[in-house]
């Protein structure tokens, strides 16, 4: 080997040596085990409401109480029932749960309150069904037995170009995610859905297709299928103009998941939103 070929060969052997300066992290959302930390949006932080479609989790610890005006009307499901009988999907934005619960979901004039199922899409969450009293639901959770919850619609304003506030004549149940503690879960597990009452499957239904028609966050993981089959078994008028809608809105719907980039379903958190760039 001459001279020449010595030194480029020591010269790159110095430069593999050499220390390489990293560049910056690209930033990334930070995920820790649960219960020992959560990243939980408060009530005021409008922005996730809008960017997400559905209303903060909260935690217990922070408000324990809740107290909501529940009073809803029935035009924004009319409004989704006659744009799906048209062949177009509703505008998101007008979408509203609370009004699905409205036409689907009122509860008994005699009802045991509270009601508690299993959740058909968040793992790890249970619904509790709550009756208002005069249009106005006040609950207080006990931090004990509950870790955080989140209500299912009353998350965008109503429309006065709509009627909405004008018709605002109903008080159906309202649904509340809990996440209780483990110990609880263990103690006073929740009913499994299949075998919650006849009204308590429909309303259950009827709000987990409004989160899916809505665009809600955590309604991504639903698919149509399942919430048909949520439906198997019962019958009516409600039961069947609900599976209408259902199987119209399924042969309609090619949105694209709009958090895949962002959160892929793979690595999909029943605990956290993602971080949006």
């Amino acid at each position: 080997m001459n001279v020449r070929a010595v030194s480029l060969l020591a010269a790159l052997l110095a430069a593999c040596a050499a220390p390489v300066k990293p560049g910056p992290a690209a930033p990334q959302p930070v995920r820790v085990p649960d219960l020992v930390r959560v990243r939980v949006l408060r009530a005021t932080d409008a922005p996730a409401v809008g960017a997400f479609r559905v209303r903060p989790t909260v935690a217990v610890a922070a408000a324990p109480s809740l107290d909501l005006d529940a009073r809803a009307s029935i035009v924004a499901f009319t409004r989704a029932r006659d744009a799906l009988a048209q062949g177009r999907l509703p505008d998101p934005d007008d979408v509203r749960v609370e009004s699905f619960l409205c036409a689907l979901g009122r509860p008994p004039a005699r009802t045991d309150a509270p009601l508690l199922v299993s959740s058909p899409s968040r793992r790890g969450y249970d619904l509790l069904l709550l009756a208002p009293d005069e249009g106005r639901l006040r609950h207080t959770f006990d931090p004990e037995q509950v870790e955080r919850y989140r209500v299912l619609g009353y998350d965008g304003a109503a429309s006065p170009a709509h009627g909405d506030q004008a018709a605002a004549d109903c008080s159906p149940w309202v649904l509340v995610e809990v996440k209780r503690t483990v110990f609880t879960r263990a103690e006073a597990p929740a009913l499994p859905l299949p075998q919650a009452p006849a009204p308590v499957r429909l309303a259950v239904a009827a709000a987990a297709f409004a989160e899916k028609l809505r665009g809600a966050y955590w309604a991504r993981a639903s698919t149509y299928d399942g919430l048909l089959a949520q439906l198997d078994g019962l019958s009516g008028h409600k039961a069947d103009t609900l599976r209408t809608m259902m199987r119209r809105a399924a042969a309609l719907d090619r949105r694209p998941d709009p958090w895949e980039p962002v959160a892929p379903m793979a690595t999909l958190s029943f605990d956290e939103l993602p971080v949006l760039p």
